[in-house]
């Protein structure tokens, strides 16, 4: 359906054509296995959500793989998978509004050196971007 599609853009086109696949055949589980969550820097929301969930679903750009928004959770998974000796990337750079909320976490620490050079690497990301 997506390549065969010539005028068909979708938005998130594993999804969206998971979905049209599947109409009509769907069986819904309980919540605790679609626990559904986004994430703020510093990944405290991990603390709301029930004990008994199965699978977390992060429904935001924001990602645990990710040092900014890293989870308790998700820290204590990769620990003992096979990427725990893999450094997390701080930030996505193909997302430069994360590298912004890192230097505003900066500089409400009032460690004003570190925002500034986070600040200037938001900028560059945001000129190449667009290019």
């Amino acid at each position: 359906m997506i390549n065969n599609s010539s005028s068909k853009v979708y938005k998130f086109a594993d999804q969206d054509v998971l979905n049209i696949l599947m109409q009509g055949k769907t069986q819904f589980l309980p919540k605790i296995f679609n626990q559904l969550t986004s994430l703020t820097v510093g990944g405290k929301e991990d603390s709301i959500l029930s004990d008994n969930t199965v699978i977390i679903h992060y429904v935001t750009g924001n990602n645990p793989w990710y040092q900014l928004y890293l989870t308790p959770f998700y820290g204590c998974y990769i620990s003992v998978s096979s990427l725990a000796k893999k450094k997390l990337l701080l930030v996505n750079k193909n997302a430069p509004s994360t590298t912004r909320r890192y230097e505003k976490v900066l500089a409400s620490q009032k460690r004003y050196f570190l925002a500034c050079k986070y600040y200037l690497l938001y900028l560059k990301y945001k000129v190449f971007k667009k290019r």
